[in-house]
């Protein structure tokens, strides 16, 4: 016959303690459903929940650099839009030197186109000047330097991208269309655009002149298509870093995910197993209770 004792009851002990137990893992199985983590604070799970903590910090400053990377994209959008602009000026300009050059135009005539041409460098210029993004001037040759921060790391090397190179001067005067004063062959453009297109009387007075002013504006588009060039090439550029960062994130929230997340279908089965056994550790316990009470049958 088992032992029977009155001060303590060591299967009611065992049951409670399994009871516990099990009631611990039905809370914290739900808890993991509830909230969607298993690893919700560094207790649960110190090491997984280092590791979550800076993947989180890398992900979202990986985020923060998307963001970077698309903003760099539209200042070159907003750079390339002028840049067309002063192409399709820079092109009637062309034509205009073209109809210039042809004697069959008199002086007065010359002058009038000359006006025209005036009044387009004019809008090269306004523009030149007017172009910018969010208070950074794009084309009038003062921003030398627009670093755009493409990693989440200290390294300008491996974690920026400099497209100042986009947003050279543009200006009738820096393209060479006046004002540059070289002399090699002598050309008005050592002279002020006053000098060279004042009150319909033009310095492109002969056909000779205008063929060279047909060269100045050669000269000119080919230096706008370098430009236009090299910001494209800056645009593939940052594209293919926002590619890599949101892959990387990607990559990033998957790692983390598998880390901290709950995995729902275990969670519900281990939910579902140590509900079953905390409910048969409480039927288990109010037996054991039960059993002190034949202790004192051997009293009667």
């Amino acid at each position: 016959m088992p032992s029977a004792f009155i001060n303590t009851n060591v299967n009611a002990l065992r049951a409670l303690k399994t009871l516990r137990l099990n009631t611990q893992r039905t809370n914290l199985a739900a808890g993991q459903i509830a909230s969607g983590y298993k690893v919700a604070r560094s207790s649960d799970d110190a090491s997984a929940y280092s590791i979550s903590q800076r993947m989180a910090n890398e992900i979202q400053s990986s985020t923060r650099a998307i963001q970077n990377v698309q903003d760099g994209t539209s200042m070159l959008d907003v750079t390339e839009g002028a840049l067309s602009t002063i192409t399709e000026g820079l092109q009637r300009v062309r034509e205009l030197a073209v109809q210039m050059a042809s004697d069959s135009n008199s002086a007065q005539q010359r002058g009038v186109l000359a006006q025209e041409v005036r009044s387009i460098i004019e809008d090269i210029d306004r523009r030149t000047a007017e172009a910018q993004f969010n208070g950074v001037k794009l084309l009038d040759g003062s921003t030398t330097e627009a670093r755009i921060q493409v990693g989440v790391g200290s390294d300008t090397a491996s974690n920026t991208i400099d497209i100042a190179a986009s947003f050279a001067n543009s200006s009738g005067q820096a393209l060479r269309l006046y004002g540059t004063a070289y002399t090699t062959p002598v050309r008005w453009s050592a002279l002020t655009l006053d000098d060279i297109f004042n009150n319909g009387v033009s310095q492109i007075d002969s056909s000779e002149k205008a063929l060279l002013f047909i060269q100045d504006t050669d000269n000119a588009i080919k230096q706008l298509n370098a430009q236009r060039a090299t910001v494209g090439a800056f645009s593939n550029q940052l594209q293919r870093a926002g590619d890599y960062l949101e892959l990387h994130v990607n990559n990033l929230s998957g790692s983390k995910s598998r880390l901290v997340d709950t995995d729902v279908a275990k969670a519900s089965a281990e939910y579902t197993q140590a509900q079953v056994l905390q409910n048969a550790a409480t039927s288990i316990l109010s037996q054991a209770n039960v059993q002190n009470e034949n202790v004192l049958k051997l009293l009667q």
